[in-house]
């Protein structure tokens, strides 16, 4: 789904494939992402999912105000990826 200023990017869609197409600094910063073999295997989704601000493509989806969907036992939420950084480095009680 995208219309001219919002894109859809599936968690399951390998670092490859955003080489090749999408936003060009999403496209930069995943071709800077480890070896071909490495790009052909690693996902957005993965590359997010450990929650390091470090990851190589949380710069520019922060830069474009990504959101995320995440999905739980058939419940889900959209949340901007800043909140979702900042959710994931809270101390937990």
């Amino acid at each position: 789904m995208r219309d001219r200023r919002h894109h859809h990017h599936g968690g399951t869609r390998t670092l490859g494939r955003h080489t090749r197409a999408g936003r060009r600094i999403l496209a930069r910063a995943a071709a800077a992402c480890g070896s071909v073999q490495i790009r052909n295997m690693a996902t957005l989704g993965g590359n997010l999912a450990n929650g390091s601000p470090a990851a190589d493509t949380a710069t520019p989806l922060l830069a474009l105000d990504a959101e995320v969907v995440l999905v739980d036992a058939g419940d889900w939420r959209k949340l901007p990826l800043t909140e979702f950084y900042s959710v994931l480095k809270r101390p937990r009680r």
